[in-house]
């Protein structure tokens, strides 16, 4: 079979064998959708938003709004909250930080009196979110979604909140 023939037959059985798996996946009865409440590692994606091997960046979401956030030596509390907007976009917001003063894993400090800071961010089917650039509305009315700049990885749900506040 030629090269590109054999594309061809490639391409083609995958747009059959895609669905399929997809729609398997979903019936097994098992519940895939991405749940924010939890704990959350972070992972750079684009250049400028690489962290040291070494140092370690978590969030801790709990379903009652409250945030914990641990960079390097820097531990932050605060409140996050998601919602859509009118396009259907989904923004996480974190607020209210109360940081230690200590240095993060990008070398910085986080002033007191931040502002909120609202995320595009992108549910994945593994429970993960990515943060993105807000997508840009082309033309025809649709959206073109520009790239994401970091992850947060889900390790697992929320512990017991004993002793954290904001």
């Amino acid at each position: 079979m030629s090269g590109f023939r054999h594309t061809v037959a490639v391409l083609a059985s995958a747009l059959v064998l895609i669905p399929a798996v997809a729609a398997r996946a979903q019936s097994d009865g098992t519940d895939r959708a991405p749940k924010f409440p939890g704990v959350y590692r972070y992972v750079g994606i684009m250049e400028g938003f690489l962290l040291p091997e070494t140092c370690v960046e978590r969030w801790t979401l709990w379903a009652d709004g409250t945030l914990l956030l641990e960079s390097g030596a820097s531990v932050s509390r605060g409140r996050w909250s998601v919602d859509k907007d009118d396009d259907g976009l989904q923004w996480l917001t974190v607020s209210e930080q109360v940081p230690n003063g200590e240095r993060d894993c990008s070398g910085g400090v986080t002033p007191p009196d931040l502002e909120p800071i609202r995320h595009h961010v992108i549910l994945m089917n593994s429970g993960d979110f990515q943060v993105c650039l807000r997508p840009r509305r082309l033309a025809d009315g649709s959206f073109f979604q520009g790239p994401c700049l970091y992850a947060l990885r889900r390790e697992g749900d929320a512990p017991a909140k004993e002793g954290v506040s904001p």
